[in-house]
């Protein structure tokens, strides 16, 4: 008789096909039940964007130690990202349900069933993905001899950028999406893991450096709500971002920001994958 010690594969992210959106000719986006459609026209109820507030803060605070640029090398050139330091053994994020209030403490607005917005911006495109329960243990910051390597720790990830984002929560459970504001004046940071219920969308808007505060956003724990499930393994999922011409261009490309110190991020207040009562 023979026996294996190998683990089954782990799915860090896979992508889908990217869907072009002519947010002009339908400058209306429309959630129906976590799915996004772009009309002409709004449907269901029409909300606007609440302007941000600088003075909100929700998350676990850390101080920024440091914030110093390192280059990552590729296969061609290198690219810049900024090195955080927090002063910290381990970083917990705190797990906050995602509503209509908590999520203005990062800058972002959910979009919920049957609710419409104004989205108006060039080059925007519609793709599913599937997330993994260990995407947050991959790093794209070392190399890509080593982009598929299942690392031992999950370490901050976090990025902005100048177009925006939505993220569908599509799935049978949330979506968990890490947020941050940094106040790089006052050199401390506020980080968060927002749990979006099945049904509910975050809007992104596009986002700039300020002395003040910035927001920021990551994506590699969205299949956190799976990690104590008995038979999940991964989140499907659907993200509106920029295309590869706006994502390369230098007015919109991503701003990425790496803090390589261990993660902790726990289940939302009542949260179980076995008791529906937190929706």
């Amino acid at each position: 008789m023979t026996s294996s010690s190998d683990f089954d594969p782990a799915l860090f992210i896979q992508d889908g096909i990217q869907i072009p959106i002519d947010t002009k000719a339908n400058p209306y986006v429309y959630n129906f039940h976590g799915q996004t459609y772009h009309l002409p026209k709004p449907k269901g109820k029409l909300i606007t964007v609440p302007p941000d507030d600088p003075s909100l803060s929700l998350g676990r605070r850390y101080p920024i130690v440091s914030a110093e640029p390192k280059k990552i090398p590729t296969a061609t050139s290198s690219y810049e990202i900024t090195e955080f330091d927090f002063g910290a053994a381990e970083v917990v994020y705190e797990p906050i349900w995602a509503t209509k209030e908590s999520v203005r403490a990062f800058g972002l607005t959910l979009l919920q069933h049957d609710e419409s917005m104004k989205l108006v911006f060039d080059g925007l495109v519609s793709c599913e993905y599937i997330y993994g329960a260990f995407a947050g243990y991959q790093s794209p910051y070392i190399g890509s001899d080593r982009s598929r390597q299942l690392l031992t720790i999950n370490a901050t990830d976090l990025e902005y950028h100048a177009f925006p984002h939505i993220f569908c929560s599509q799935d049978s459970v949330p979506l968990v999406t890490s947020v941050a504001r940094w106040r790089p004046r006052k050199k401390e940071i506020y980080l968060a893991d927002l749990w979006v219920r099945p049904g509910d969308c975050l809007y992104v808007p596009a986002k700039h450096y300020k002395q003040q505060y910035v927001d920021m956003h990551g994506n590699r724990n969205s299949a956190r709500a799976c990690w104590d499930s008995e038979y999940r393994s991964s989140l499907i999922t659907n993200t509106t971002l920029g295309d590869d011409a706006v994502f390369d261009a230098q007015a919109t490309k991503p701003h990425y920001h790496e803090e390589k110190h261990p993660t902790v991020h726990l289940n939302a207040p009542g949260f179980s994958p076995t008791d529906n009562s937190w929706i």
